[in-house]
């Protein structure tokens, strides 16, 4: 991936799954209750509380990444286990997402995940191909 100047550019490369139709194509803002575009956010499978106290963030001022970094990392957790990810969903998975969201929370620059971060987690779930 060449050009990427930062998060925002690095969540555009993974695969994204709106959560309402609103939200396609358009700018997302968000509250600090976790309302985007008037639409109450709701977690697939891990909640910004346990995010930030994942990633040791204790004020609210980055709760926007942090949410936007949670829906880009569910996202791909999601078609890399081709499961639907919900709050009730295997801890290894739910622990992939916090791993994908502390690493792109770390690597501003861009810097894509390495391949075998989270496989180990993801990999009792796929579905074998032949």
């Amino acid at each position: 991936m060449r050009g990427l100047s930062g998060p925002s550019d690095l969540l555009r490369a993974w695969p994204a799954t709106p959560r309402d139709p609103s939200s396609v194509g358009c700018a997302d803002t968000f509250s600090r209750k976790g309302r985007r575009n008037g639409i109450i956010h709701m977690p697939l499978s891990t909640t910004l509380a346990e995010a930030k106290g994942f990633l040791r963030v204790a004020d609210a001022t980055e709760d926007a990444l942090v949410t936007l970094l949670i829906d880009a990392a569910e996202a791909k957790v999601a078609a890399a286990a081709g499961a639907t990810l919900t709050l009730a969903s295997p801890a290894p998975l739910r622990l992939a997402v916090l791993i994908l969201v502390a690493h792109a929370y770390e690597h501003r620059d861009g810097a894509p995940p390495p391949p075998g971060l989270v496989e180990a987690w993801l990999a009792p779930y796929r579905e074998a191909r032949l």
